[in-house]
């Protein structure tokens, strides 16, 4: 199964967490994250543009394609757009990790074995999903009373990983996904930060779209295993990391990102170290 990673540098560099650029964090979660994809996969390719791929040249992908020049033209407040137009460029079965998710041992790898249609993440529910997804759809409805067809159950898929091995649903996904950023753009949806479209566009999306086709969608951390032990307690029991949102960027957890990828491949850790130096 081939892993990729996505890095859209137009909209990383609009201040994607809302805050000024931390390029020398993220080279460093992207390296690790790749050289870990690597052990236990075999290998990982990067999609990105002319910029990204100066960024991110050091690090050990087998192939690296800017097919997201191709989409200039989207509004890089959508910045799941380069994700999800990763995935649908792809012709053949792959996953799509994020570039601070870690496989730490190969029990991930055996969690994504075997045949699927859909592999995510997670379910977010309950109090997290409340929280979240019902003052988004809020927002849009605004302007795209639309948005309530993919705005059916009380749950939704998150995307820290996602990857298909139907082809053609994937390809409907990313179809029905720029449709929709399309319509959000021409009636000028905004993007408060309490209200950000995207999780919905891209996560809302893919749960009915998957949950109506009845898809076997694969649960990398399944519902029974956070009940039992709790998220972070799951994703533990199978050597998982999401570093999410601006987790990422606290000392605690780049100390620990860099102290693992100097432990794991000096030469990486050095290639880094010089790379960073140049920006």
């Amino acid at each position: 199964m081939k892993v990729i990673h996505s890095f859209w540098s137009k909209a990383y560099f609009q201040g994607r967490w809302g805050e000024e650029s931390k390029i020398a964090y993220d080279i460093y979660n992207f390296a690790l994250s790749s050289h870990l994809a690597n052990k236990h996969f075999k290998s990982t390719d990067l999609i990105t543009d002319e910029a990204g791929a100066s960024l991110l040249e050091a690090l050990p992908y087998k192939k690296i394609d800017t097919d997201l020049d191709d989409i200039n033209q989207i509004d890089p407040r959508f910045w799941t757009a380069g994700k999800v137009h990763s995935m649908r460029i792809q012709e053949e079965p792959f996953i799509h990790i994020d570039g601070d998710v870690f496989f730490m041992n190969k029990k991930c790898k055996k969690r994504l074995s075997g045949k699927w249609d859909v592999a995510v993440q997670m379910r977010e529910i309950g109090a997290h999903f409340y929280d979240t997804y019902p003052e988004v759809f809020k927002n849009i409805r605004k302007i795209h009373p639309g948005i309530d067809e993919i705005n059916v159950f009380n749950f939704v898929y998150n995307n820290g990983i996602v990857g298909f091995q139907d082809i053609q649903l994937k390809d409907e996904y990313t179809f029905k996904y720029f449709d929709l950023l399309y319509q959000l753009e021409l009636n000028g949806v905004d993007f408060p930060p309490e209200a950000d479209p995207n999780i919905v566009v891209e996560q809302s999306l893919l749960t009915t779209m998957s949950q109506l086709k009845n898809a076997y969608v694969k649960e990398l951390i399944t519902l029974q295993e956070m009940k039992k032990y709790d998220l972070f307690g799951a994703a533990e029991r199978i050597g998982f990391v999401h570093l999410w949102g601006n987790s990422k960027y606290q000392n605690e957890y780049f100390s620990k990102v860099k102290a693992r990828l100097k432990a794991a491949d000096p030469k990486l850790y050095k290639e880094v170290e010089n790379k960073i130096k140049k920006i």
